[in-house]
């Protein structure tokens, strides 16, 4: 009789390999595994609805290594369609061949678009870029006249810190034009390796913080809805005495939540 093999979730999902025999947890489990593995070897994985037995797979573009192959004619391309595009790619070398490891990406259309019909206001994060080669997501945004997100630039990078926040600001800085920061206002999470990289590249624009993400944090020790809704009106007032009139408020109400700001500046 074969001996089966179980799926190990902790050590096989990165790049699954299928065997004879073998056996998942559950549905999900296999689910997951096979999509994995559609993703790494360019298959494209269908689960029919009429058969749940059964599991299509059919051959796509190419698996992931044949895609970063292809990414400095992808690169090239874009900036041949549009000579305005700032398009970089950044490798290391890995035993004598290069590797990739970020990509800047700034439009013409929407620099152009940005410079000419938005606010001087940019909000600054990151997320996380799932899979079996995974990374962050850096990205810069603005605010359109409708009060809407409008996308500036963004990076592919390995890790979120204080190295490659400084990379993408000194090729979004230099490619934006920015030379006067007291024209600018950046919007950063509290992510610290962000905080320092604008101080340093743009010490004389001002710096807020984003008022959800204080809030997250905020709400872990002093819950409420009203707590939440002075904490916005504070972040709304647009003078030092409405500030404190708000927190006074909020004192009110929690005599100890105000002690949370004490190394929060009004101006942030």
């Amino acid at each position: 009789m074969r001996q089966l093999i179980a799926f190990r979730s902790d050590l096989d999902i990165k790049n699954p390999q299928f065997r004879t025999a073998m056996i998942f947890a559950n549905k999900k489990e296999f689910r997951q595994a096979a999509t994995y593995y559609g993703c790494v070897n360019g298959r494209q994985i269908r689960f029919p609805i009429r058969e749940r037995y059964k599991v299509q797979a059919k051959k796509s573009e190419g698996a992931y290594v044949e895609q970063y192959a292809r990414l400095w004619d992808y690169c090239e391309e874009l900036k041949r369609r549009n000579p305005g595009n700032t398009i970089l790619a950044k490798t290391e070398m890995e035993g004598g061949r290069p590797r990739f490891q970020r990509l800047f990406l700034s439009f013409a259309a929407l620099k152009k678009g940005f410079l000419e019909g938005c606010r001087p206001v940019v909000a600054l994060d990151g997320c996380h870029i799932k899979g079996p080669h995974p990374g962050q997501l850096l990205a810069a945004i603005g605010i359109d006249a409708n009060n809407g997100m409008y996308p500036v630039a963004y990076a592919i990078v390995e890790i979120e810190d204080r190295r490659t926040w400084t990379w993408f600001l000194e090729l979004f800085v230099a490619d934006l034009g920015i030379e006067n920061g007291l024209a600018w206002v950046f919007m950063l999470d509290k992510q610290k390796g962000l905080i320092k990289a604008v101080k340093d590249l743009i010490p004389t624009a001002e710096h807020i913080h984003c008022v959800r993400h204080l809030h997250n944090n905020f709400k872990k020790t002093h819950v409420g809805i009203a707590l939440k809704q002075i904490l916005w009106s504070a972040a709304r007032a647009t003078t030092i005495p409405g500030f404190k009139v708000e927190m006074t408020k909020m004192e009110v109400e929690d005599g100890l939540a105000t002690s949370w700001f004490d190394d929060k500046p009004a101006c942030h």
